[in-house]
């Protein structure tokens, strides 16, 4: 997203090579859905085109050391150490509500449910 080479609201599928995602409506699934699991999946995942056994299958992986890392630079404005791993501004908008069913509830930020009341954010809790 930083590098403007992916557009979190155009059909998923103009990213991915090996295997295709069907629509779960009459729109197509965006990274943005995903991203905030609206994308309308059933829970075996089988509206990904049935070739997943199990949503472990199809995931990608990471270790725990690189999920800490970037858990530290999620917390960091995008710095861990001495590096830079993502702009500030795109911490800001990964962390800003994307999605929410009722405006009294937490929404979806990108990746992760508000664990904060409306109106608070991972900003205003952190700094």
């Amino acid at each position: 997203m930083e590098q403007g080479r992916i557009n979190v609201d155009v059909d998923v599928n103009t990213y991915l090579r090996q295997i295709r995602v069907q629509q779960t409506d009459q729109r197509p699934i965006t990274v943005r859905h995903l991203l905030t699991h609206t994308a309308g999946f059933d829970s075996d995942q089988r509206a990904v085109g049935g070739s997943a056994t199990s949503g472990a299958d199809w995931l990608s992986t990471s270790t725990a050391t690189d999920m800490a890392h970037f858990m530290i630079a999620q917390l960091g404005d995008g710095r861990y150490a001495d590096a830079r791993i993502l702009e500030a501004a795109a911490i800001r908008e990964m962390h800003r509500e994307q999605f929410s069913y009722a405006p009294d509830q937490p929404g979806m930020t990108f990746g992760c449910r508000q664990a904060f009341p409306p109106g608070r954010d991972m900003d205003s809790v952190t700094h």
